[in-house]
């Protein structure tokens, strides 16, 4: 794969985009029937091609058209290839490196042009100060960057997942902001444009302002995420079902015609009018501290840089507190001991039983390493709202007549004119989640305490949070569904298929390629061993030739045929059963609150200590409770292979 666009090219304002259409054109006028296509000329309008270039699928996304016969790039085009760089609709297979660079380069190409929508955002103040995001969320008709269109029955999920959606940013692939709950979904309704949402956010959120500055540019967009397994296309990829897991506000929705979603900006401080002392709505509390503000919030208003994706502060006061002063605060505040009067640090009570950390901290709290980050990207993750929360899901263990299970009891066949079409029923089960308390306790003297800043983030909160982490990662592959999440490679699994070792005490060719063929989904599953799995796999050979790492000069693949590996010291040892697994995590329900903070002295008054506790709500369980039947003959697959003892 390498990066093509040529940024020379003039470029042309366009709302409407149909890429199908688009690839036609650009394939005509690059002579692609004839005997000597001009590849490099095609490859100019396209953001990536690969090697050979000799398939029009060796052509991703298309940026550009060809207008009265000569080249030229559209904004929308580049607003659908950048919704694909940062992950709209499965995003696009290629290196980080080479995906943030085709990043930047359009970031700046559509940085060159005014691409203000006629609906560009309205700003108003509301008087009990909340923030609303409203537009239209999904747009009916049209195609979108995968050829996609919505009709406007389309079935998006209300009964599964309810009606009040997370608000992330670009999908959660932003790689400074993350999965950082901005807000939620409070209403929502279709009309004869599409489906449009109102959204309450986070007033105290650091990235507000990123959403109101792109709003009021004309590139703020909604598009909306999906839970993979259960959407539902026709063959003409009608979309029949989306079962909406997340809203997202990015300024390069899938689908455009989003483009203009209405900001409801409700932190008057921040906006220009209040500045002047003008919207006689704005809470009192906005206005006063308003004329303390003013030159600061001008200067940096000012500074802001333009570039799409880049973010900036929403307030003075909690952004610019460091996480240990922030905690320093929670000790002080749990054990009647004065704060410091020249920090204004506010704590905010959380659900779980703690202070909710700052917005701006929590996606440090997430950026989590190896595994722990693969599987988090991966998993079906839903918020924990009441108990238990319960998810639909066809049975796919026993095959209907006629059918496979793994469609849930649904059957289709051939008939006859004027044949009675056989009645085919579902089956379906409720995957049940009940969450749980994740804590992690650590004790810091005092004098830690008080030095506050990077001293107690450091000693205390990157060990809390690494305990946090790990318990988290344990659970979600060796947990035993008792008091804690169902493991994927646990025994209380139902759903994983145990696969038997070809030579006991370590792991072989012939393991890991029936391993392979037994996983249900091999394109999108991961592979995970214990450490001491590795010397086996570095000499794995076949014929007396290294099959797995070619010499001890290079470093070993992090691949196994194709598909990730990653290791995990919560699995059992080598020859032992789970010190090798295959599991397609997307088939794995993860809910999961915010973690909160807490501090207490009581437990040891005596000695001078703190005891600091990070606390959330969490539990987690396959969403496939069987083994997959073949059908035909016998051969049992699963979305959690294990290999066996």
């Amino acid at each position: 794969m390498r990066l093509t666009l040529d940024a020379s090219l003039p470029i042309v304002q366009r709302d409407e985009w149909d890429g199908d259409a688009v690839r036609e054109r650009i394939f005509a006028w690059g002579a692609w029937e004839s005997e000597s296509p001009r590849y490099d000329d095609i490859a100019r309008l396209f953001l990536f091609a690969r090697e050979t270039g000799t398939r029009k699928d060796d052509y991703v996304a298309p940026c550009g058209d060809i207008v009265d016969g000569e080249p030229v790039l559209v904004t929308s085009g580049m607003r659908y290839a950048l919704a694909a760089v940062n992950g709209a609709r499965g995003g696009i297979d290629a290196p980080a490196e080479m995906l943030d660079e085709a990043r930047a380069l359009l970031a700046r190409l559509l940085g060159r042009v005014d691409v203000k929508s006629a609906s560009c955002a309205e700003f108003k103040v509301l008087p009990d100060g909340t923030p609303i995001l409203k537009g239209y969320a999904i747009v009916w008709g049209g195609r979108d960057l995968e050829g996609d269109t919505f009709p406007p029955d389309v079935d998006l999920g209300e009964g599964l997942l309810g009606t009040a959606p997370p608000v992330l940013y670009e999908h959660g692939q932003h790689p400074e902001i993350g999965v950082a709950i901005l807000g939620r979904v409070k209403s929502q309704q279709r009309d004869n444009i599409g489906w449009l949402i109102e959204a309450e956010l986070d007033r105290s959120n650091r990235y507000i302002e990123l959403l109101r500055r792109l709003a009021e540019e004309g590139r703020l967009g909604l598009s909306t995420g999906a839970v993979a397994h259960l959407v539902e296309r026709t063959p003409q990829r009608s979309i029949k079902r989306w079962v909406v897991a997340e809203v997202s506000a990015t300024p390069t929705p899938a689908e455009p015609r989003t483009l203009g979603a209405e900001v409801v900006k409700a932190l008057g401080i921040l906006q220009e009018a209040e500045l002047d002392g003008g919207d006689e709505a704005a809470p009192a509390a906005a206005r006063d501290g308003a004329s303390n503000t003013t030159d600061a919030l001008r200067e940096e208003q000012a500074n802001l840089k333009s570039e799409v994706g880049m973010y900036t502060t929403t307030t003075t006061a909690d952004v610019s507190v460091a996480l240990g002063d922030w905690m320093k605060t929670v000790a002080y505040a749990r054990t009647g001991q004065y704060s410091d009067p020249t920090k204004n640090i506010t704590i905010t009570p959380g659900t779980a039983g703690g202070y909710l950390i700052p917005e701006q901290h929590v996606p440090d709290l997430y950026q989590f390493g190896g595994l722990l980050a693969e599987v988090w990207r991966r998993c079906a993750l839903i918020t924990p709202i009441g108990s238990p929360i319960n998810i639909p899901m066809p049975n796919m263990a026993t095959n209907p007549s006629g059918g496979w299970a793994v469609y849930g009891g649904a059957v289709a066949g051939f008939f006859g004119e004027g044949a009675t079409i056989t009645q085919s029923t579902m089956a379906f089960r409720q995957v049940a989640l009940t969450p749980r308390t994740l804590a992690a306790r650590a004790r810091a003297s005092w004098a830690i305490t008080h030095l506050g800043g990077r001293a107690l983030e450091t000693t205390v909160f990157r060990h809390l949070t690494g305990a946090w982490e790990y318990a988290l990662e344990a659970a979600i592959l060796t947990g035993t569904g008792t008091g804690q999440p169902v493991g994927v490679a646990a025994a209380a699994n139902t759903g994983r298929y145990l696969e038997s070792r070809a030579t006991a005490g370590t792991v072989s060719l012939a393991d890991l390629a029936e391993m392979y063929a037994r996983q249900m989904s091999p394109q999108t599953a991961i592979w995970v061993c214990h450490p001491s799995v590795l010397p086996a796999l570095l000499q794995l050979s076949a014929s007396n030739v290294i099959a797995w790492n070619r010499d001890v000069a290079t470093a070993p693949p992090a691949t196994i045929y194709g598909r990730p590996l990653f290791t995990s010291p919560a699995l059992g040892v080598l020859g032992s059963a789970g010190d090798i697994i295959f599991c397609d995590f997307s088939m794995y329900a993860l809910a999961l609150s915010d973690p909160e903070l807490d501090a207490t002295a009581a437990e040891s008054f005596s000695d001078g200590m703190i005891t600091y506790r990070l606390i959330s709500l969490c539990d987690g369980r396959p969403l496939v409770d069987a083994v997959v039947p073949s059908p035909v003959g016998t051969y049992d697959r699963s979305y959690y292979v294990v290999l066996d003892a």
